[in-house]
């Protein structure tokens, strides 16, 4: 069987770099491209689009990390690039909702060489994709500028979204499709249910595409950095490990076989965006609930993505508490003050009776009402190195896990207050509570509701 081995791809770089000049020339009030490549070397083009609009826009990044050998996904981009440039209402109103950065060839020096052999690699060496990577950034920036460049645009626009398109070499060549993972799991993202929604996209138009769990063996935690919920098959850092590592950004790899494939779902990730998703604050893509699971979580207040840098980059800090055991109708919350934190640092227990702890109190008022209202009952600790939030506000939310419910008040320290906002999602409820007490003192934050749910039956 004779197997056509021709490159999939449409331009050559010479072409490529005439189509991004011929482009910003006739659609320069809503485009710009940049180049960011180092002095005296090829161009590296980042396109931007930044329609003019009156709303707080998110910011959006899309590479092609393989450009010099996996085409599929720089012809994906492109294609992309296309459509945003053109008449539709969609296109429109995306663009007026986001900033979004598009590196279709971080790659030029291998996209040039038109070559399977040794095109995964950089002009010095190496593959820009996943070889100079840390969790701290790029070493050596000028061996891998490439990938310093595409860390800069990160560093620079702090995306909400991040998916970086690989694919494959030849035309008619065909692969199994799927987003959020590819060799490395590291790149699934930490909100799989996106990563579903987006798959839709692609079998709307017939094409199959997978999740990373159907393709490798469950997910081991790696243990430097289990405070931040990796879940990988491998320690490789990538641009999205690095992105999600320092920003929480919606970080992930998507594998393209078909372009068309590849486009739908690039499109149906823009359109997420848009939506407001179950246990987030407000509109957006769902990436500023950032410490706790469950029941609980620690969100940025403001949604700004330089206030989520600062509180994701703070969370390893935090040492809270919830009560136990945990009865509907009634729950709480604690973020412990330094001095309470330091008292049960050296204690090798993850939960302590509220008794004994309402000792380690220096609030009095506290003391006698944990006692007054939870007895019998004991927290389950989550501690930290140290304790430390950031001088912004943050909201603490706590969930109410019922369709059918209706709040009755939020306690501060025992004492009712308006300072929060509730959420109402399809089949729970959302308190989200300002909390700016800078750790002065340890602070109980508590709901009370009615559920109409029918919890009472027999075997």
């Amino acid at each position: 069987m004779h197997y056509n081995l021709e490159l999939r791809r449409d331009m050559d770089l010479n072409e490529y770099y005439r189509f991004a000049n011929d482009l910003v020339v006739a659609n320069h009030k809503m485009l710009k491209i940049d180049n960011i490549a180092l002095e005296g070397k090829k161009p590296l083009y980042a396109f931007t689009f930044n329609l003019e609009s009156d709303i707080k826009k998110q910011h959006v990044l899309f590479t092609a990390m393989h450009a010099g050998v996996e085409y599929s996904g720089s012809n994906t981009l492109i294609m992309l690039i296309k459509w945003l440039v053109g008449k539709s209402d969609k296109a429109r109103n995306f663009l007026l909702n986001y900033s979004i950065t598009i590196v279709p060839v971080p790659n030029p020096y291998a996209y040039e060489k038109g070559k399977l052999n040794g095109q995964f690699y950089a002009e010095k060496g190496g593959d820009p994709y996943s070889f100079p990577w840390t969790l701290e950034g790029v070493f050596d920036e000028t061996l891998n500028w490439e990938a310093a460049a595409i860390k800069k645009i990160i560093d620079t626009i702090i995306p909400e979204l991040y998916i970086d398109c690989h694919g494959v070499f030849y035309k008619n060549q065909t692969m199994i499709e799927n987003t959020g993972v590819s060799v490395h799991g590291m790149n699934r993202p930490h909100h799989t249910l996106f990563v579903d929604s987006v798959n839709e996209a692609a079998k709307k138009l017939g094409y199959h595409c997978e999740q990373y769990e159907m393709r490798q063996k469950p997910l081991s935690v790696v243990a430097d950095n289990r405070s931040r919920r990796y879940q990988t098959s491998t320690q490789a850092i990538t641009a999205c490990t690095y992105a999600y590592h320092n920003y929480h950004t919606l970080a992930m790899t998507m594998e393209i076989g078909f372009e068309q494939s590849g486009l739908a779902r690039l499109k149906k990730a823009l359109e997420l965006g848009l939506s407001h998703w179950d246990g987030e604050y407000t509109k957006g893509f769902p990436v500023n609930r950032l410490y706790g699971e469950g029941l609980y979580g620690i969100h940025s207040y403001f949604s700004m993505r330089k206030e989520r840098k600062t509180l994701w980059q703070s969370v390893d800090y935090f040492s809270t508490a919830s009560v136990h055991p945990q009865y509907p109708g009634k729950d709480a919350f604690l973020i412990l003050n330094l001095t309470t934190a330091d008292k049960i640092s050296n204690d090798n227990s993850q939960q302590i009776s509220l008794n004994d702890f309402s000792l380690l109190l220096d609030n009095k008022k506290l003391y006698t009402y944990i006692n007054d209202n939870f007895k019998n009952r004991w927290l389950a600790l989550s501690k930290a190195k140290r304790t430390q939030l950031p001088s912004k506000p943050i909201l603490i939310s706590l969930k109410i896990p019922f369709k059918n419910s209706k709040l009755k008040s939020v306690k501060i320290n025992g004492v009712d207050t308006n300072n929060y906002k509730l959420v109402e999602f399809e089949f729970f409820s959302m308190v989200f509570v300002n909390f700016s007490e800078r750790l002065v003192k340890t602070t109980l934050i508590e709901i009370e509701y009615q559920y109409s749910n029918n919890l009472d039956f027999k075997f």
